[in-house]
């Protein structure tokens, strides 16, 4: 009788051992994935459910079996995430990414934070050092909004061709030129739609008007909103979430949805020159969160794009943010084509702004014409 070696038996143990550990853990990955797709209630932990989000299925199965099959990596190099256990418990568990100080730091170091903002496309200048920054209000700044009006503005009711909206989450987003007696940024916010980000709003639909789009420009006051819930800040895209949903179910021919603001950083960062003319540059913010992230992503991506080739360095770039940075869903989920757009920052003048506002209407009724050409046929 042949006799098996001691090495043997436990060569194929380890080899049984192996299969068990790495089919047991697939397994438990991809129901959980399954469940989780179909409804996400199955999750009763938003960091498991963040966690999960960072693997898809596919390049789950490919990790798995290129553990055996090393030609498998080398195929697949570029698709294959690390799927280290380690790594994986840890950024379950604590939301910690190893390799990324700024997940550790961003929870001790107070305003780190706002460096989770992720960059999907630079923009001239545009790092982990000039990030845009966004600053709530003074505490006491929402109590001075005045009450809600029975009327509308003249300027808020609908034309009849309308395809674009404009409106403003952060409302009170002002520009320290406009504000007499206001020297800090801090101070750069106002109820006054003439002075705030919402005159900015204006000026759009006044630019796009030139190249005969017809646009609704909605002016509600998130602030008065925000003020007469009893409400505060992190509310306002809650707020301005249903000022934007009834002005479309008033229009259902808008396709392109504009959300304005203005960063907080400094002037430096947000200006630029272009053919001898200063510009308040602008950016672009996706929500990572929203059901059409793909269609927003590539809509922004190709804007961003032909801005810059006709006013380089207009862009500082477009970002990222999930709900683990920001909102995550900043209302992008109401249209394929919903952008967040930021002009300029505080320290800008309406010179700037009014040329930003200029060359972006000019690039964005290109890509307009060209979609009403597509739609046509």
């Amino acid at each position: 009788m042949q006799r098996i070696s001691k090495a043997s038996i436990q060569s194929k143990v380890t080899f049984i051992s192996r299969y068990l550990v790495i089919y047991g853990f697939l397994f438990i990955m991809i129901a959980i994935m399954t469940a989780t797709s179909y409804s996400k209630t199955f999750l009763s932990s938003q960091t498991i459910e963040n966690a999960l989000k960072s693997f898809q299925s596919t390049e789950v199965l490919l990790a798995v079996m290129g553990r055996e099959m090393p030609p498998l990596l080398q195929e697949y190099e570029e698709e294959v995430p690390d799927l280290s256990t380690s790594k994986f418990v840890v950024d379950a568990l604590t939301d910690i990414r190893l390799g990324d100080a700024r997940s550790l730091l961003g929870r001790e170091i107070p305003g780190l934070d706002a460096y989770h903002t992720e960059i999907l496309i630079a923009g001239e200048g545009t790092d982990y050092t000039t990030l845009p920054y966004e600053s709530p209000p003074p505490d006491d700044f929402f109590s001075s909004a005045e009450d809600k009006k029975d009327t509308s503005p003249e300027e808020d009711k609908v034309p009849e061709e309308a395809s674009v909206l404009i409106y403003h989450t952060h409302t009170w987003e002002a520009f320290l030129p406009n504000l007499n007696g206001a020297t800090k940024p801090n101070e750069a916010v106002s109820h006054d739609e003439t002075k705030n980000i919402v005159n900015v709003g204006s000026m759009l639909k006044e630019e796009l008007l030139k190249y005969n789009i017809q646009s609704q420009h909605v002016k509600d006051n998130v602030a008065t909103e925000l003020k007469e819930r009893n409400w505060s800040y992190p509310d306002s895209y809650k707020a301005s979430r249903e000022i934007a949903a009834e002005a479309l179910a008033k229009n259902d021919k808008v396709e392109y949805i504009f959300d304005l603001h203005r960063d907080s950083v400094d002037k430096e960062i947000t200006t630029t020159t272009i053919n001898g003319q200063p510009y308040a540059r602008l950016f672009f913010i996706v929500g990572k969160e929203n059901k059409f992230y793909e269609e927003n992503l590539r809509f922004v991506t190709e804007l961003n794009k032909k801005l810059n080739k006709e006013y380089p360095s207009i862009s500082r770039g477009v970002f990222q943010k999930s709900k683990a940075q920001g909102n995550g869903l900043y209302n992008q989920d109401l249209s394929e084509k919903a952008l967040l757009i930021e002009i300029g920052g505080y320290a800008n003048n309406n010179e700037e702004i009014r040329n930003t506002v200029a060359a972006f209407a000019k690039v964005f009724s290109k890509m307009y014409e060209g979609d009403m050409e597509v739609n046509a046929q």
